[in-house]
């Protein structure tokens, strides 16, 4: 079932109806031009908690998302995508793991898809990049035969910052340890003083991640 097909049956439901669906009161379904697609995010509840999601379908009006922490009807959004800025919304509905993001405004959905993902959108532009979400907990870095604690400061699909106890020569292709997480070799992307940011070879799984970002005494675990 499409985004736009999903409001136009919610338009049928009570608030909350047999299917456990939720939805806000007064809300009225509305026809748009809706395309599906698998985009990865990060969506930031107004209370201040955030997770990984999958966004389904878009249009300009809204989007249906996927995302392992539940969202309650009613509260702001703001989701952050690899290709755009900030995407702020309201949840108008809920079912299990998805949610119906109604725009705060409207969005350009053909601009929008049509930023490159792998190149800056304008020459001498930033490169686009997986959402990082901040973290703070102790980490092993494997350089070459020796191994440093380090502590993991923020983490996406695709690589992670690391704080160093001193500035260190490390080598390009290295092993980064988080616990709670399997291994990942990555290359050093830049290294600066005592920081150090680190590309993975292979993407962290979305299902491996978003339970990792939920557990919040392992992702904050050091202690500042």
């Amino acid at each position: 079932m499409t985004f736009d097909e999903e409001r136009m049956a919610e338009g049928s439901h009570d608030a909350q109806g047999a299917a456990g669906h939720e939805r806000t009161a007064g809300w009225r379904p509305r026809a748009q031009r809706q395309v599906t697609t698998l985009l990865v995010g990060r969506v930031h509840q107004d209370d201040g908690a955030d997770d990984l999601c999958r966004v389904r379908n878009l249009s300009a009006g809204g989007m249906m998302l996927e995302t392992r922490r539940s969202l309650g009807v009613g509260r702001t959004v703001r989701l952050e995508l690899r290709n755009c800025g900030a995407l702020e919304g309201r949840i108008v509905w809920t079912d299990g793991g998805r949610a119906g993001v109604q725009f705060l405004a409207p969005v350009n959905v053909e601009a929008l898809l049509s930023v490159p993902l792998n190149r800056p959108a304008r020459p001498g532009g930033p490169m686009p990049r997986a959402p990082r979400f901040d973290a703070r907990c102790a980490a092993e870095l494997c350089s070459g035969d020796r191994t440093h604690a380090v502590v993991l400061t923020n983490l996406s699909q695709s690589g992670a910052r690391l704080a160093l106890p001193e500035p260190m020569t490390l080598e390009e292709t290295l092993v980064l340890r988080i616990p709670g997480l399997a291994g990942r070799r990555a290359t050093l992307r830049w290294l600066r003083k005592t920081e150090a940011g680190l590309g993975f070879f292979l993407p962290l799984p979305f299902q491996e991640l978003s339970d990792w970002l939920c557990d919040a005494e392992r992702r904050y675990s050091h202690p500042d």
